[in-house]
Order: C-alpha cells, then structure tokens, then sequence
C-alpha cells in the first residue's frame, strides 16, 4: 500500500450545498442539503512503475519499462457523508469523478515533466459534426 503524505493545508474539507433536482408532478422540492457533505482537496502525486505496480514483480516490471511513455498518478480525494441533526444517516449515495486528460502527444515524444503539468486539463475539443 502506498502511504498518503498530503501536504500542509490540502486536507481542509470544503462542505457542499447540494441542491434538489426539480421532477415534474412533484409537489415541491425539498430544501437544499447543507452541513451533510464535505469533500476534500483532492491530492495528485506522480508514482514510479514500481509503486505503481504495489509489489507485483512481473507488473512492476512492465510499467518500469512504459515509464518514458506513460505517466503514473496516485489521486487521493476524501468525500464524507454526516448524519442529519436527528441522526438519520444517508441511505443511499454514490460519487462519479471524472478523469480528463491533456491532448495526447505524438508518439515517441517525451513525457512533460510534473513543472509543465500545472496548468490543468486542456480544454474539450470541438464536437464533430
């Protein structure tokens, strides 16, 4: 398992206000849901194959060997649910995240360094018509 080391001030929750989808027939919404969700700053940390590969030899060893290609990132990202002051716990939820990418590069051209990743995800190409 690899040890999460999260630097100073990055395991601040951010609570989240949740607001209610709007069905038709429905009489009325419910409130939003404040106080019940935190998230916290999600966390990227550039891995070799090997801690990659969490002591799999023989993967260990194939990603070593696609390192000067491929990047290996761990994300750690907290999200916590708390009770309703009555102390009604959540019965059902579910998280989806989703993972962009950068342009691809051309092949054979050398992986950016971590200095030249900073700027965040590239924006979306136009869609084909």
């Amino acid at each position: 398992m690899i040890p999460l080391d999260h630097p100073a001030g990055t395991a601040t929750p951010h609570d989240l206000t949740l607001l209610p989808a709007l069905l038709l027939q429905a009489p009325a919404p419910p409130p939003p849901l404040t106080g019940r969700i935190s998230l916290g700053t999600p966390v990227v940390r550039p891995l070799t194959g090997a801690q990659a590969a969490g002591g799999d030899g023989d993967w260990g060893a194939f990603l070593e060997s696609e390192a000067d290609r491929y990047d290996y990132l761990l994300l750690s990202l907290v999200c916590s649910f708390r009770p309703s002051a009555d102390g009604a716990p959540f019965t059902d939820a579910g998280i989806g995240i989703r993972l962009e990418a950068p342009a691809s590069r051309p092949t054979g051209s050398p992986s950016p360094g971590p200095s030249r990743r900073r700027g965040g995800p590239s924006p979306s190409p136009p869609p084909a018509r």
